[in-house]
């Protein structure tokens, strides 16, 4: 692998350097992990998802992916979801449930040169 800042070998740790393997906020080199924002310690991903709690309008209505209604946070893999279901969000650790949505249509075509039946 090589590091996603400077592009150096990266042996020791994932898409980063020895060097660059620190919390893109605050420079920590300890409690670090790769989140939505990046790669942050504990401490900043903590003060980030509050603001995000803080900012986020709430309850969310038919989005094509099941999102937090504390923080936004993102589930990319809902498609894995049951219909009804509680959750801890990743980011911000507040508790929710989702409910899923299913829309049916149907569309029709004409078939030509078939006689109809009575």
């Amino acid at each position: 692998m090589k590091c996603e800042i400077c592009g150096e070998p990266s042996d020791k740790h994932l898409f980063r350097c020895e060097t660059h393997y620190r919390c893109d906020v605050c420079g920590a080199k300890e409690n670090l992990c790769y989140r939505n924002k990046g790669l942050t310690c504990d401490s900043c991903h903590e003060k980030i998802a509050k603001k995000q709690v803080e900012e986020f309008k709430g309850n969310t209505n038919f989005e094509n992916e099941i999102t937090c209604p504390w923080c936004g946070h993102i589930s990319t893999d809902s498609w894995e979801a049951s219909d009804e279901d509680d959750h801890v969000c990743d980011n911000c650790g507040n508790e929710y449930s989702h409910t899923r949505d299913v829309d049916v249509t149907y569309s029709t075509q004409k078939i030509e040169n078939k006689t109809p039946t009575t």
